[in-house]
């Protein structure tokens, strides 16, 4: 008889079919559900997504430490592929786990991001009006009437000097070899 029971890494816990043999994201050998340590083993739900509130989308080390103080703090979450893709990951919590969940995310944000500290929270940004110049801009403004900054970079930009339209990865008109400028009108 064929063995049906999936197969986990001891690092990230995520479950595989039983015929896979190394985590395609960790890069190491499956183990049976038997051999994952008890003391490293989080706490995992098995509950429906829409049933959990989406704490954080990151890359996989980011997710990594995040899910290791939430298993500390013995906070049960499920950890699935973002949408993004590859290397993001999602991690969900019980709706009543969350404001906890939330600020362990705090603290792990301010490992992870040197001089997190200083930065302002979210709550606190305005985004009515134009970072550059502070002239109110509308929700579809994708440049402000005021100064001209660009607030939603198109996928080309057309040149200055020639005219042309050139794809948003290049720096340089492959046309007359005019460099963008930081100005340069998006399209």
């Amino acid at each position: 008889m064929e063995d049906t029971d999936p197969l986990f890494c001891p690092q990230c816990k995520i479950g595989f079919a039983p015929n896979t043999a190394s985590c395609p994201v960790c890069k190491i050998a499956l183990v049976s559900k038997d051999e994952l340590s008890e003391d490293r083993a989080p706490v995992t739900l098995q509950d429906d997504l829409s049933s959990l509130a989406q704490l954080r989308t990151e890359i996989i080390a980011w997710v990594r430490h995040l899910e290791e103080k939430l298993a500390e703090a013995r906070i049960p979450y499920r950890t699935e592929m973002s949408d993004h893709g590859y290397p993001y990951l999602s991690v969900y919590v019980r709706p009543e786990d969350f404001p906890r969940a939330k600020r362990i995310d705090h603290e792990v944000f301010l490992m992870e991001v040197p001089g997190a500290e200083e930065l302002p929270p979210v709550e606190n940004l305005d985004f009515r009006s134009c970072p550059g110049c502070g002239k109110q801009i509308g929700e579809s403004d994708r440049e402000c009437s005021g100064c001209g900054l660009v607030l939603v970079p198109g996928e080309h930009w057309g040149c200055r000097h020639c005219n042309r339209v050139v794809e948003v990865s290049l720096d340089v008109c492959p046309n007359c070899g005019a460099e963008r400028t930081k100005s340069g009108t998006d399209i």
